[in-house]
């Protein structure tokens, strides 16, 4: 009763502050009213669901990671109020607060956090946003919002670590939060198709076809991967044609991209999911089955007739004989990097001043502007030295010692090592049942985390790692109450409450 007494008053409020900004912002800027409008709405809407409102974390959520619309991510955005919610009802009384215990998780995410702030205060810098709302003008800048999303990342990981939820309602919640994930990017990658082909170099050479790439489809394929095949044992698998097609089809995708990295990635999560499931023969299975296809695909000469985008992701084998000019093109690309690297690892070259504590993730708003202002005239000259004064070193490695220097890297590799063990160690316990694949799609990053150190990374990736910690500690209590894991403080096998008590009565009677 008190709670839906409080939630229609907030919401009266809300219809009230809505009316003037509308008013306010209609005259202006119809695009920012009807944005205001769905915010407002959606604040309204969480109202509404009342103690439930935790219910949204695993639908806004997933709704927030396929749709990016800010650097920031809006799905750390949506989790604010939820929070500020949650603790007017807690201080109403309607409701509490818990705490998900993972020692090892909230030592690392607090100990990196504390060293963030070190980072900060050595290299403070402000965004267009914060300036803008603050009314300060700075000319140094952070690089990529990585000190705001700090705040929301902390804020994301306490949210989910604090709010109770209902175990039986979460795991159909939970369902439904992968599912509209996985409608809403199939429908990004459809609409990227055109922005994506728009941004590309479209000039055309011999044999190469138009070259343009479509990363929008990775996301899409490893999401539809890991649905499918942790939902099923390959001996199941193969007589299922939906789940068949699926990988098939993830993998077709995959090549498409364009991208060598996408498919050596699809290749490692496949890789670890068979160790999960404990189905080590599928692992020569698939070796055999992909070498004879690509040795087929070689020798009869049908290489060539593939579209630019399948060749270029195929040059990740080097005995391909994929067109001339194709290998050519990624060899260069490797050199590329290759050169880069050397010169972070080189003091001489001055691209990085501070080894050991970092140069913090800043740059200089000047600078940015006179890079905007030279694309926007055609003028813009990407070389090698612009990408690396730009931190975009194509390595997580390096950017995080650019940026954190040594000792926030031995930071990051400690979490990315504690991140993928337990990983393994949830997954392993939830093997056969149907929460490995939602577990999995929630932290295939993790899992993934070897791949962060020669892809593009740097600061910004990191911290969506460690917001995923959030989602190891959930599933991780799932596991415990359901009595597939021992609690890291428990010297015997956890039982259920419900158990517990059934086994008390009995002995009683």
């Amino acid at each position: 009763m008190g709670s839906s007494v409080v939630g229609k008053f907030v919401g009266v409020i809300a219809l009230i502050i809505l009316s003037f900004i509308i008013g306010i912002v209609t005259a202006d800027n119809t695009k920012s009213a009807a944005m205001v409008i769905c915010i407002v709405a959606g604040l309204i809407g969480v109202v509404a669901m009342g103690k439930n409102v935790w219910m949204s974390l695993f639908i806004l959520v997933p709704i927030g990671q396929a749709i990016p619309m800010f650097k920031v991510s809006l799905y750390f955005l949506l989790v604010v109020p939820i929070l500020i919610y949650w603790c007017i009802l807690v201080v109403l009384g309607h409701a509490r607060f818990t705490w998900r215990k993972l020692p090892g998780a909230d030592i690392i995410v607090l100990i990196f956090m504390c060293y963030m702030a070190t980072v900060i205060y050595r290299h403070p810098a402000l965004d267009y946003v914060t300036s803008g709302l603050l009314g300060i003008k700075t000319d140094t800048l952070s690089r990529h919002f990585e000190y705001v999303l700090c705040f929301f990342v902390f804020i994301y990981y306490i949210t989910f670590s604090c709010i109770p939820f209902e175990h039986k309602k979460l795991i159909r919640v939970i369902k439904w939060g992968v599912l509209i994930k996985l409608a809403l990017l199939f429908g990004m990658a459809i609409v990227n198709i055109g922005v994506e082909s728009a941004d590309a170099d479209i000039l055309s050479t011999a044999n190469s076809g138009m070259r343009v790439r479509f990363s929008s489809f990775h996301t899409f394929a490893l999401n539809v991967f890991i649905f499918a095949y942790a939902s099923t044992p390959f001996h199941k698998l193969l007589l299922s044609p939906i789940k068949l097609s699926c990988i098939l089809s993830s993998l077709a995708l995959t090549l498409v991209s364009g991208y060598r990295n996408s498919l050596a990635q699809l290749a490692l999560l496949g890789f670890f999911i068979t160790i999960i499931k404990k189905e080590y023969l599928t692992i020569a299975y698939a070796f055999i089955i992909c070498m004879v296809t690509l040795f087929v695909i070689n020798t009869r000469d049908t290489i060539n007739q593939l579209p630019y985008t399948v060749q270029r992701t195929l040059t990740i084998f080097p005995w391909m004989d994929v067109n001339p000019s194709i290998r050519a093109e990624t060899d260069g690309s490797s050199e590329h990097r290759t050169v880069m690297w050397k010169w972070a690892l080189d003091a001489r070259t001055g691209m990085v001043n501070d080894y050991i504590w970092g140069d913090g993730c800043t740059m200089k708003g000047g600078e940015k502007n006179r890079a905007a202002r030279a694309k926007a005239r055609n003028r813009l000259d990407i070389t090698q030295e612009y990408l690396a004064r730009n931190d975009e070193w194509h390595s997580g490695f390096i950017a995080i010692m650019k940026q954190l220097g040594i000792a926030g890297l031995i930071l990051v590799i400690i979490a990315h090592i504690y991140a993928f063990t337990t990983a393994i160690r949830i997954a392993m316990a939830l093997h056969n049942t149907p929460l490995l694949k939602y577990f999995l799609i929630y932290s295939y990053t993790l899992i993934n985390s070897i791949t962060f150190y020669f892809l593009p990374a740097n600061t910004l990736s990191f911290l969506k790692h460690l917001a995923a910690f959030s989602f190891l500690k959930v599933f991780y209590w799932i596991a415990v109450e359901e009595g597939r894991l021992i609690p890291n403080d428990k010297n015997k096998r956890y039982v259920p409450i419900l158990i517990q008590q059934k086994v008390n009565e009995s002995a009683i009677h």
